[in-house]
């Protein structure tokens, strides 16, 4: 006779850094007896393991009884903390000789609007500047160039270092030319040092400023489309022609190129470990200060003094989650830099997309039961599972291939409490003849 033998078999313990602590399975011998089972190491971002096909076969919600870690025949883990990760962002600003408005905005809003907003959130912050070194040179049509002071920056521009002075661990020049149509290729072509900087300070690229546990915001500054080759051995060339469809083919171009460099800073595809947010020549939203959101459409026209609209700077905002702000409006920078600010602060919250780990040797996951224990002393909650995202309510979770997700309104209550514990019991089966 055959029969099934349900057990709650893993506990995975999330800190806000959504690492898994630790994981223990649950086996039966021949006669239906539980039996402990090795353990394994989950990884971060919210990873645990491979993840499992389908939907797991977990039953909706309402088929079973709620599920308790006293149903548990062996519990292992450590409970995390809930940190926020830290965010490193860069910035990436055309050098051209119509950019002198926007550079000045960005000198002044970079640390009113920007390094202020996470200082007082207490983020682990760094800025890593992608452009040339130098002092502007008003009514210049030539270059202009950027020098970023104290307090973000380390000294007083006036008179100018001879070169970029640091201010570790907040602040790094990178110091390279941006061309008006190049700056994708040289955020490629700098990455590795494959382009030094100007000063030779960083042979490995700005990759060695980079945090491996840091999430990445990029943020894209000028007033012209894409239209570069990078100096890679085998070159990529990108060019969006002022066209949606070329826009987006570049967008995918890069991000695939990005992620190729290193997997281990910008993550995969299914889960992209960066931002790109793009300060560019589309026409402005209305009122003129509003971003546009991920979901609005690509912009076509384009503002009063810009050369191009940039639409695949505006597709990799799209495709990575990002807003989108005109660049033109030179005045309202504060308030792009005050949106991209909360933006990172978010993405170094809590993940809530969490994979699955693989069940014990000879046993399928049958169930899972997500666990919120509040900071401020009220009782846990437990959340119940959906059959999928349109069937979300406020205290649910739903299951795709390999993965479990939050809903919208559970991410929110998570992500706003930094020192609660989230857990996730899964139940197996176990099948003895």
């Amino acid at each position: 006779m055959r029969n099934m033998l349900k057990n709650l078999c893993l506990i995975l313990g999330f800190g806000l850094t959504a690492t898994v602590t630790a994981a223990v399975g649950c086996g039966s011998d021949q006669t239906g007896t539980p039996t402990s089972a090795s353990s394994g190491t989950g990884g971060s971002g919210g990873t645990g393991g491979s993840g499992v096909g389908g939907d797991l076969g977990f039953p909706d919600a309402g088929d079973d009884a709620p599920l308790t870690a006293d149903a548990a025949c062996a519990v292992s883990g450590v409970e995390a903390n809930f940190q926020l990760r830290p965010i490193d962002i860069v910035f990436t600003i055309d050098n051209s000789g119509s950019m002198e408005a926007e550079i000045v905005s960005t000198k002044k809003n970079i640390t009113d609007n920007l390094a202020a907003v996470l200082d007082a959130n207490k983020i682990d912050y760094r800025v890593i500047m992608l452009s040339q070194y130098g002092n502007l040179v008003p009514g210049s049509d030539t270059i202009q160039k950027i020098c970023v002071s104290s307090p973000l920056g380390s000294a007083s521009c006036e008179p100018l270092p001879a070169k970029p002075t640091d201010n570790p661990p907040r602040f790094y020049h990178y110091s390279a030319r941006i061309l008006s149509t190049d700056s994708l290729c040289r955020i490629l072509d700098t990455f590795d040092g494959t382009a030094p900087d100007d000063y030779k300070t960083y042979p490995e690229g700005w990759k060695q400023l980079l945090r491996p546990e840091s999430f990445k915001v990029f943020v894209e500054i000028t007033d012209d489309l894409v239209d570069c080759t990078t100096k890679s051995a085998t070159p990529i060339t990108f060019k969006d022609n002022d066209v949606i469809a070329d826009g987006e083919a570049v967008a995918v171009q890069f991000d695939q190129a990005l992620r190729s460099l290193a997997p281990e800073y910008f993550g995969t595809e299914q889960q992209r470990n960066y931002t790109f947010f793009s300060i560019v020549g589309l026409r402005e939203n209305m009122p003129v200060d509003a971003p546009y959101p991920p979901d609005a459409p690509i912009i076509e026209k384009q503002c009063p003094t810009s050369v191009s609209q940039g639409v695949g700077y505006q597709a990799l905002s799209k495709l990575t989650g990002a807003g989108r702000f005109p660049v033109c409006q030179d005045a309202a920078y504060n308030v792009a830099f005050q949106k991209i600010a909360e933006t990172a602060i978010v993405g170094a919250k809590a993940t809530c997309e969490f994979d699955v780990p693989p069940p014990p040797q000879g046993q399928t996951l049958e169930d899972a039961v997500v666990k919120y224990t509040p900071s401020n002393g009220d009782p846990p909650q437990q959340f119940e599972k959906v059959a999928d995202a349109s069937a979300c309510t406020p205290t649910s979770y739903y299951v795709e291939p390999g993965q479990l997700r939050l809903c919208p309104e559970v991410c929110k209550l998570v992500q706003a409490d930094n020192t609660a514990k989230i857990e996730i019991l899964f139940v197996c089966n176990s099948q003895a003849n």
